[in-house]
């Protein structure tokens, strides 16, 4: 039961810490819940040179090396190791140049699974982290898991537009008339961490309609279903409705009503920070 109980404690606000960094130092240039192309990335991809280490004690259930003919399974990782960190969590550390796993089953936090390289589909020299609850089939944020990193400056809205069933797109800032109808609310979002530059995604995005919360999108967890990838915007939604309109997440689809009306977008990243954008519209 650790990662729903540490999820419950999150929920609720309190600051839990389960795991611990798998390299240090890093550079994180791609994390959980991010729009890869039109598809959510499932962990967190690092870019740097040196050893990974265990996150955490577990037992190793599977090795694989780039290039391996036995395996038929998925090319993408590279060379991947799997170790099961307990109550069904697993830790997929992958993309690395090579597993240096030791010949025993079972390995400690810290235990060095392999060096960062450049396998699978990977264009930098780096890893790739995951977790996976094989228990309740859904990928978990690492990030809610692992000690925070230094960050004191909230995520920041890029743009946020509307598109009507026709597809037609509306920006808000400069339309302040619209017709009556359905829309889906187009949101470009960064967040960068102290001491890295590279645009990441929110923790959580919150959608406001005169003042009453008409959806949200977290970045929690995806679930598997029936081989689909289910996103959490307000209730599980295939998360291709969420990504398609890369690098835009679609957070929310909501009926305008006529007259004026007033549209919040917020924006929080894991330590809570948190940043808005307000826009008043007439609606015909």
């Amino acid at each position: 039961m650790k990662i729903r109980f540490l999820l419950l404690f999150l929920l609720l606000g309190f600051s839990v810490i389960g795991l611990e960094w798998p390299m240090i130092p890093a550079t994180l240039f791609n994390n959980f819940g991010a729009n890869d192309s039109g598809t959510p990335h499932l962990g967190l991809s690092f870019e740097n040179d040196g050893a990974i280490a265990s996150t955490d004690h577990g037992e190793i259930l599977f090795i694989h090396s780039e290039g391996e003919k036995a395996s038929r399974l998925a090319s993408p990782l590279g060379t991947w190791v799997a170790v099961d960190h307990g109550e069904g969590l697993i830790g997929v550390y992958s993309r690395s140049g090579e597993s240096d796993v030791p010949v025993k089953n079972t390995v400690e936090a810290g235990t060095v699974l392999g060096v960062s390289g450049r396998s699978g589909w990977s264009n930098r020299q780096g890893f790739h982290f995951s977790l996976y609850d094989r228990k309740e089939r859904h990928w978990v944020n690492p990030a809610m898991l692992l000690p925070p990193a230094p960050d004191s400056r909230p995520p920041v809205i890029q743009s946020v537009q509307l598109r009507n069933e026709d597809g037609l797109m509306v920006n808000p800032t400069l339309t302040r008339r619209i017709p009556q109808g359905m829309y889906s609310i187009l949101v470009t979002i960064t967040d960068l961490i102290d001491q890295n530059e590279n645009p990441l995604a929110p923790q959580s995005i919150s959608c406001f309609v005169n003042g009453a919360e008409i959806g949200f999108l977290h970045f929690e967890i995806f679930s598997v279903r029936d081989g689909t990838v289910m996103a959490y915007r307000s209730t599980p939604v295939p998360a291709e409705l969420v990504y398609t309109n890369a690098p835009a997440f679609e957070a929310e689809k909501i009926w305008l009503t006529s007259g004026q009306t007033t549209i919040e977008v917020v924006a929080q990243d894991l330590q809570g920070r948190s940043r808005s954008a307000i826009f008043t519209i007439v609606v015909d």
